[in-house]
């Protein structure tokens, strides 16, 4: 059995060796998907925001969904690409675009219900600031306080400073949310991509079962794997958060700090993914067949 560290290890030289590859098509996903979504929305949110009544704004939150699915789609192939890096097979940027040509029926489905899950843990974890916003006074006075001290600020960006300081209460209550909801489900596009006769149903269910009593390892592994880049990536968040005058110096620099270890992140953590998956699944077929064999050292 591999042990963490010797996975961990693993992870590092895959991604060290296959970085600049890795980095291209993790760009080139987010720019279709940038593109698509300006393509798409922003001519009927103008129409909507000039008075499109509720026909513009239905019409602007269907494309916005649309735009989503073309997303999820692209990090479904996404994972296929870190998977067969890191078993180091032939892996170009056409592989990004797996779903729309092989299954994009069950990527559909699991794709908008697993994207509904996380638009209602977002839901609930910020219904609690919504909550306390309109009913505290002291939120208002506060900006009220705010605008009086500088009577050249806009409102709009007043209010958005005060509410930069609930963020993360809002981002720690969908971290618990997402971890206890959607983990389950962290196995379903490796488990699609390598049984296609699997229904779209029984492919959620047995990431399900896979992970039922281990999500909390699986978790424990991703920290430990993506352990650098997040802790950069929260310390550049919380400077984000300080005074404006703290950080004014300095603040573009912070942002693209931030956004650079964030997508770091996000390339550490789908190859935690991978490595939990793979380094348990049966050599000849790539599937787990059974939970036990999660039982990683």
């Amino acid at each position: 059995m591999v042990s963490t560290t010797e996975l961990i290890a693993k992870i590092n030289n895959v991604i060290k060796e296959n970085f600049n590859r890795i980095a291209i098509s993790l760009v080139v996903m987010m720019v279709i998907s940038r593109v698509v979504s300006a393509i798409l929305v922003l001519p009927v949110l103008s129409i909507s925001l000039g008075g499109g009544g509720f026909f513009g704004s239905a019409i602007t939150l269907l494309l916005a969904a649309a735009s989503v699915v073309v997303t999820v789609f692209l990090l479904y192939g996404f994972f296929v690409l870190v998977g067969r890096f890191y078993r180091n097979e032939a892996a170009v940027i056409g592989h990004l675009f797996w779903g729309f040509t092989n299954d994009s029926k069950r990527v559909l489905i699991c794709s908008v219900l697993v994207g509904l899950l996380c638009i209602l843990s977002s839901i609930i974890s910020v219904s609690p600031i919504i909550i306390y916003v309109y009913t505290n006074d002291a939120f208002i006075e506060g900006i009220m306080a705010t605008l009086e001290a500088d009577p050249e600020m806009i409102p709009v960006i007043a209010v958005m400073d005060a509410l930069m300081k609930l963020v993360p209460f809002s981002f720690i209550g969908n971290a618990v949310i997402l971890f206890a909801v959607l983990f389950r489900y962290s196995f379903v596009f490796f488990i699609l991509y390598h049984e296609p006769e699997l229904s779209w149903k029984d492919a959620l269910k047995k990431s399900r079962h896979l992970l039922k009593g281990r999500k909390w390892k699986l978790f424990c592994f991703c920290l430990r794997v993506a352990k650098i880049p997040l802790a950069c990536t929260l310390g550049l968040f919380l400077l984000s958060v300080l005074p404006a005058g703290f950080v004014q110096s300095f603040s573009a620099l912070c942002t693209m700090g931030y956004s650079l270890s964030l997508y770091l992140s996000f390339i550490f953590l789908i190859f935690a993914l991978a490595a939990f998956y793979y380094e348990c699944a049966d050599p000849d077929t790539l599937c787990l067949s059974s939970p036990e064999a999660l039982q990683l050292n």
